[in-house]
């Protein structure tokens, strides 16, 4: 190797010669204070720095020798190419970048596991400046793909093409540039399911299914989704806010048209009312469930993989127009308001009316008032019978039971009426057992006087007899 130097050198002592040679060796210092300039044309190797075993190997720069400016070599130990500044050796120094044995660049970090791994601060760790217009290209072997700052707005071009766009106020649009709104998305006018704009899928839980998917405003006002086509507002779901609607979800379509429920499952989650704010004929139709199959259709509830009941209508000729409502392994049905069958006008106070004839196996009434054992008791006052003919014949019926004119005008409760006939069936039974005592006691005395007229009859008998031997001697006298 040929070393020329044409300026002037200092090794160990300063020095001032020109040298010109082949593979020539330097000990100690060598303090160049111009240009060096190194011609090879037989060896690959040109440069060619040997430290000791255990040292580091690197160029140093230094200003006038004594301000230090930076040093790019190979730490001791270590594979690595380092460029530091601020010292003359790795250990006063900061280091700035590094290039690992497996080509991995580091930037701010010593320990880099990607091609170029930017490790910054909390301000930005990279910057890329352009004329009006930066651009940054990721090619991935086949296809250029590019990110594009211009004007405040950040752009994402994948193969090119414009994929998300990022205004200067922060609006966002996906495949479209020209935005109406915080969130832009406008379609592709191919096949389905190639035009789909929007897919989320949720894998996570949240209590009661909510809050997967939020629209959320501090605003009091209603504020939802709509739904425009060709300029025109279709339709919408919007929920309402406010003291007095805050709450209540709508789902209106434009023109009074049909909204559809292609679904196989709707959940309704909290206390769901459906309030139809137009009337129709004979309250029908305001929520339909219709089926063109000959097969009975309906709502079932169902509950940890069970059928727990349901309400469903039959269909056929025999069945037609016949409404069921059931449950599981013969559960309760809790009707926990007002309830009118075959009528709508329930009276003030009840909580079941029935327009017609009811049929039942047993009707069980249990009363919250007390049952009338009470007559029994001794401190009953019990009427006399002729305290009762007087009341009949008074008012024309029993007392405490109400009269023929009453019942045709108000009725009468069932449980009510149960407790008071038991109450004179009680009365009554008492009447009889007082009625069998005297009985007994008239039939004690009667065989007493039947005993004592046998009595009489003996005595008539032999006062007869005493009589005729009377006579007879008083005969036999005279004769």
């Amino acid at each position: 190797m040929k070393l020329k130097i044409a300026i002037a050198v200092v090794v160990n002592t300063v020095i001032t010669y020109s040298l010109l040679g082949q593979n020539q060796n330097i000990d100690g210092k060598l303090q160049i204070k111009d240009i060096l300039t190194i011609n090879n044309s037989t060896n690959d190797q040109i440069l060619h720095l040997r430290p000791n075993s255990g040292n580091s190997g690197f160029i140093y720069w230094a200003e006038n020798g004594v301000a230090e400016k930076g040093i790019l070599g190979f730490e001791k130990g270590s594979k690595d190419l380092v460029f530091s500044t601020g010292g003359w050796n790795f250990s006063n120094s900061t280091e700035r970048f590094r290039i690992k044995s497996n080509g991995h660049v580091g930037i701010g970090t010593d320990n880099p596991t990607f091609n170029l791994d930017v490790l910054g601060s909390a301000g930005a760790t990279a910057r890329f400046r352009g004329n009006g217009q930066s651009t940054l290209s990721l090619n991935d072997g086949v296809n250029d793909n590019y990110i594009v700052g211009k004007s405040g707005a950040l752009s994402f071009r994948p193969s090119g093409k414009e994929s998300l766009y990022i205004d200067n106020t922060g609006r966002v649009g996906i495949g479209t540039t020209s935005l109406k709104a915080k969130l832009t998305i406008e379609g592709v006018n191919t096949p389905y399911p190639n035009n789909r704009v929007l897919y989320i899928n949720t894998n996570g839980e949240s209590p009661n299914w909510r809050d997967q998917i939020m629209i959320a405003s501090n605003l009091d006002t209603g504020y939802g989704i709509a739904f425009a086509g060709k300029g025109h507002h279709r339709g919408g779901i919007y929920a309402e806010s406010g003291p007095v609607a805050d709450g209540n979800i709508t789902i209106w379509a434009r023109n009074n048209g049909k909204i559809n429920l292609n679904s196989k499952t709707i959940y309704l989650d909290g206390n769901t009312v459906f309030n139809a704010k137009t009337s129709s004929p004979s309250w029908k139709d305001q929520l339909k469930i219709s089926s063109n199959l000959d097969t009975g259709y309906g709502i079932a509830f169902i509950g940890k993989g069970h059928h727990r009941g349901g309400i469903y209508a039959e269909n056929g000729a025999n069945a037609d127009g016949n409404i069921t409502i059931w449950t599981r392994n013969n559960g309760k049905i809790n009707l926990n308001s007002k309830t009118g069958i075959g009528t709508t006008e329930i009276p003030s106070g009840f909580d079941l009316a029935i327009a017609g004839r009811t049929i039942t196996e047993e009707i069980k009434v249990q009363l919250q008032q007390n049952w009338p054992d009470y007559v029994f008791k001794n401190d009953y006052k019990l009427p006399t019978l002729k305290e009762v003919e007087n009341h009949i014949l008074e008012k024309g019926h029993l007392k405490g039971i109400p009269s023929a004119k009453t019942v045709e005008e108000n009725g009468f409760f069932l449980g009510e009426m149960d407790s008071k006939l038991l109450q004179k069936i009680e009365e009554l039974t008492l009447y009889t057992i007082a009625q069998e005592k005297s009985i007994k006691n008239q039939s004690a005395k009667l065989e007493k006087l039947e005993k004592e007229n046998e009595s009489l009859k003996d005595l008539n008998a032999k006062f007869l007899e005493v009589l005729q031997r009377l006579e007879k001697l008083e005969n036999n006298k005279k004769n």
